[in-house]
């Protein structure tokens, strides 16, 4: 098998997708964090409007935070997607690789289904309507 390095574009891509994921969970921990202190309780009482009024700065905090962290999330996602590098003949199916794929494994996963049926015969297990 042969070594591959990363380099170029592709080595760019997986960077900016490992700063954008670490930005998109650190404000997923701040939001958490926000949000452990929030309490759910109605203050009726003139005194306690300090209380009633941190309450809705934490709220004001935290849905600030719903765009920045479903942006990020959305960015992680496509560059993790693009990273993949499904445009390269290397990335996608290609008829040297299903040979491979059916020499090295489709007769184990057959003999894997196969003793998998076997064995919910002996049981006397169903597979979803058949019975055997």
């Amino acid at each position: 098998m042969e070594s591959q390095t990363l380099t170029g574009p592709l080595l760019y891509l997986l960077i900016a997708w490992g700063v954008v994921t670490a930005v998109f969970l650190v404000l997923l921990l701040r939001r958490s964090l926000l949000a452990s202190h929030e309490d759910d309780q109605i203050f009726l009482d003139a005194a306690q409007e300090h209380m009633a009024r941190e309450q809705r700065e934490i709220v004001a905090k935290i849905n600030a935070l719903s765009r920045p962290i479903m942006g990020t999330g959305i960015l992680a996602g496509a560059l993790l997607l693009v990273s993949d590098s499904p445009m390269v003949p290397e990335g996608i199916k290609t008829e040297e690789s299903d040979k491979k794929v059916t020499a090295n494994y489709v007769e184990r996963h057959i003999h894997i289904g196969i003793d998998s049926l076997k064995q919910l015969i002996n049981d006397g297990l169903t597979v979803r309507h058949l019975k055997f």
